[in-house]
């Protein structure tokens, strides 16, 4: 059961998050995208605030964090925010915060509106 939630999680964050993550960063590849997704499934599910997972794609040179800052719930759906850094081939910095709630289906699901571009510190 767990590896069948894990499976859609992937495939439904993967689909819905790529559209938004390419129109804030144009260099991400779909790789790069299934990297920092497994990142997220495999290393901050059930972990405490502060946990953060790094990931790395050798072929497109970009890589990145992704950070648990939030556990909350909405009524009684829980949820939780995500803090994804990523620099890209091209040494483009990013950080972006989703908010993901767990739907009916037991999927976690970003939320729309929330999304947030923190100001990146640049290196000098």
């Amino acid at each position: 059961m767990a590896v069948r939630l894990l499976a859609i999680f992937l495939l439904c964050f993967s689909m819905a998050a790529e559209a938004n993550w390419r129109s804030a960063i144009p260099r991400i590849t779909p790789e790069d995208m299934a990297l920092l997704s497994t990142a997220v499934s495999e290393g901050l599910n059930n972990q405490p605030v502060g946990t953060e997972v790094a990931w790395q794609n050798d072929e497109s040179g970009s890589y990145g964090t992704a950070k648990l800052l939030r556990l909350f719930t909405l009524g009684d759906v829980p949820c939780r925010r995500i803090r994804y850094t990523v620099t890209t081939s091209n040494k483009d910095n990013w950080q972006l915060d989703f908010d993901f709630c767990l739907n009916q289906d037991g999927l976690w699901e970003r939320q729309p509106g929330l999304f947030n571009i923190p100001e990146v510190p640049q290196d000098d």
